[in-house]
């Protein structure tokens, strides 16, 4: 039954009157009467089967009917003349209503008041009619029409008020499930509607299931909490009625909230084992057991040695937590076996460093790697403590060989940096990174973690090959350092990109093992005949050599100097860039008098680049006697940035004669000039911008259009307007 409240009301309402219409002219008994009266009777049923009554209201001569205001008709204006004129505001059909009953309202309702002030509820009473009551105060309607919006062509369907009926005071399906409701009049007193106990209860489990969080919780502790465990002869209904409520609520309500919110509800009010065997399904009882026997384990493990606790048992409950998705509890439990980590005895630890690692085992085997990522985090942090304990850096190591055994990169990642960082953290204990030493040469060295390197170095899923990588940085693993150097020439330009990045990430590592082979392929090639297969090895490794910054490679970089071969010597520059400038000062210098042209204007910028002002002799020097890198060098001296390259700036501008020693026409002078002021802006310290305004202000040698090259670049520096 899904009824249109509005609708039923007002077909109800057209033919009570036209029947009153009609029945002016029968008498009661007349079988044209008996047929009149079966329709609105008929239909008053329909609303019966429901409720109890049926109730019209004048509200405003609009006419209501169960609380919903109906639409302005013929018959519904009819009805309510009808009822201004008799006084009526409000008219109650009880469903003992009769045929007598209805044909002698409906003949008081259209016929004339008396000379007297008309009182139908008098009248009423008179004719002992008990079913239909008059002007009662707040009688039990659907709807409370001055809360209830209205809207054209709204429906008031009964199946959607039922539902919010009950989900406003769902109490009332506890009420029903453990017998304390047992009539409709208690159901009347609840609601204030007069329903029909069976009709509600079909709506019962539907509203239980669609309860939200709150409601369904509040609803089972109030049944709960009011039934008495304590009594030697419990009620079964109220029992009866709690397994009622639980089976239609955990149907569609079974989440690990929920489950925990009722253990903890149970285990509060002391619920005993064999009334919970009664009320709750297997399902929802195993799963209550399982965290009675969880928190069981914590309290083992916080009172006592953790070898009390069985390995196996653990390994089960684990999987139970698991796979049932009971986060809580599960988390409860592995932060415990973390903290046993930091019991004040070695044999304490040692154990629960074992079951800290099976339970991880458990989790990485069975697929729940969001829980296998937890508890490397907390070991993660526990591990970074610096204490005096090894034992965690044992157990972040037996994590490692999880993770690579189930292909687990983003946490391998992480479990590696662990011990690098337990190693390199001198205020951990020296025995914690002796231990974390050994266990990441012993993973370093693993055949297996070889393997993988060589598959992943060449796989289409860079993330996680990226991943395992970078993990590697931390392990510093020779073998696979040079089985990635050896694919520098991969034909692929992602997977030499790749690899190069790698080496990177694997910084200091990488640096001396590129560097050893560097050597070996210095020592072996004829420096005047590279292939481009060699040119393409040298340019990859010395890229990976400039972003580790490995010094011990300059050697083998003067010798590639000598060679004669131009794309070598561009590399060497770009490679000397980024080593420490006493190192690589000479080496520049050296080529900055090569005789290839772009060599020597690259290894000027590199001096520039450096930013170091052991640069600044030699710079000067190239300035003397290189006359087309002039420019370069003195950009490279703004790129410095120091206080004697401001100086030697500032010492070049303002002495014209060197200029005319050195042979430089006027034009050249000035543009060099300019790029001096240039320079100058780039440096930007106060002294350098002083010069500059100075400069601004001077007019030196103008042109014949009245326009100074050196002021009005000045100018333009410092933002003033030329004129």
């Amino acid at each position: 039954m899904n009824n249109d409240i509005k609708q039923l009301s007002m077909d109800i309402l057209r033919d009570i009157y036209g029947s009153s219409r009609r029945l002016a002219l029968y008498p009661l008994g007349h079988p044209i009467t008996q047929e009149t009266l079966k329709k609105p009777l008929s239909m008053l049923n329909d609303i019966f089967t429901f409720k109890h009554s049926f109730t019209i209201d004048l509200f405003k001569q609009r006419v209501l009917g169960e609380g919903v205001l109906l639409d302005d008709t013929i018959y519904i204006s009819g009805i309510a003349l009808e009822m201004k004129k008799h006084k009526l505001s409000t008219i109650t059909f009880r469903s003992d209503l009769a045929i007598g009953d209805l044909y002698h309202f409906l003949s008081l309702l259209v016929s004339r008041p008396g000379p007297y002030e008309d009182n139908m509820a008098r009248v009423l009473k008179a004719k002992n009619i008990q079913a239909i009551k008059v002007n009662i105060d707040s009688p039990p309607r659907l709807y409370d029409f001055d809360r209830t919006n209205y809207a054209t062509g709204e429906k008031f369907l009964l199946e959607e008020r039922i539902r919010s009926l009950i989900t406003e005071k769902p109490s009332i399906i506890a009420s029903y499930y453990m017998g304390r409701l047992k009539d409709d009049k208690e159901v009347e007193s609840e609601f204030g509607i007069d329903f029909r106990i069976s009709f509600l209860a079909r709506y019962f489990k539907e509203v239980l299931l669609h309860l939200d969080q709150e409601k369904g919780l509040s609803l089972i502790e109030s049944a709960v909490l009011s039934t008495n465990w304590l009594d030697d002869a419990i009620d079964s209904q109220a029992v009866l009625g709690l397994r009622r409520i639980f089976d239609d609520y955990l149907t569609e309500n079974s989440s690990e909230h929920v489950l925990t919110e009722i253990y903890h509800l149970l285990k509060k009010v002391g619920t005993p084992g064999q009334i919970m065997d009664q009320f709750l399904n297997k399902s929802s009882l195993v799963k209550l057991k399982m965290f009675e026997e969880s928190e069981g384990i914590v309290e083992a493990l916080k009172g006592s040695d953790p070898s009390d606790v069985d390995p196996t048992v653990l390994r089960k409950m684990i999987f139970k937590l698991a796979s049932s998705q009971q986060k809580m509890f599960l988390q409860d439990l592995l932060d415990q076996l973390i903290r046993s980590l930091q019991s004040p005895t070695e044999k304490q630890r040692q154990r629960a460093a074992e079951l800290a690692i099976s339970a991880a085992e458990v989790l990485s085997s069975g697929g729940f790697f969001d829980d296998f990522s937890y508890i490397c985090k907390e070991i993660v942090r526990l591990s970074l403590l610096p204490t005096q304990t090894q034992e965690p850096a044992e157990v972040t190591a037996g994590l490692i060989h999880l993770a690579i055994k189930n292909s687990r990169w983003s946490e391998f990642k992480v479990l590696c940096r662990t011990l690098r960082g337990i190693l390199d953290d001198h205020l951990q204990a020296e025995s914690k990174r002796e231990v974390a030493e050994s266990k990441l040469l012993e993973i370093s060295s693993s055949n297996q973690i070889f393997r993988i390197a060589c598959a992943l170095s060449e796989a289409t899923r860079t993330d996680d090959a990226n991943e395992f990588f970078e993990g590697m940085s931390a392990l510093g693993s020779r073998e696979i350092i040079k089985m990635l150097a050896c694919k520098l020439t991969h034909p692929d330009i992602n997977i030499r990109s790749r690899i190069i990045k790698l080496l990177v990430s694997m910084k200091k590592d990488a640096g001396e093992v590129v560097t050893e082979m560097l050597a070996d392929m210095v020592g072996r090639i004829n420096g005047s005949m590279v292939s481009d297969e060699d040119w393409y090895y040298f340019r990859n490794a010395l890229r990976v050599i400039k972003e580790v910054r490995a010094e011990e490679a300059v050697p083998y970089l003067e010798i590639m100097c000598n060679w004669p071969v131009a794309r070598i010597k561009l590399e060497v520059i770009k490679t000397l860039e980024n080593m420490p400038a006493e190192r690589s000062c000479n080496l520049l210098d050296k080529l900055s008098r090569d005789e290839n042209a772009e060599v020597r204007k690259a290894a000027v910028v590199a001096m520039g680049l450096s930013g170091d002002k052991c640069m600044i002799p030699y710079l000067r020097e190239i300035f003397t006697n290189t006359p087309e890198c002039r420019h370069i060098v003195v950009a490279s001296l703004g790129r410095i940035g120091d206080s004697l390259a401001r100086d030697a700036l500032v010492e070049l501008f303002e002495t014209p004669m060197l200029f005319k020693d050195l042979g430089i026409s006027k034009k050249d002078t000035d543009e060099l000039r300019a790029t001096i002021i240039k320079a100058l802006a780039v440096i930007g310290d106060e002294t350098s911008m002083q010069k500059i305004s100075e400069y601004s202000t001077k007019s030196l040698d103008k042109s014949i259009f009245g326009r100074d090259l050196l002021s009005n670049t000045a100018k333009i520096i410092l933002g003033t307007k030329i004129k």
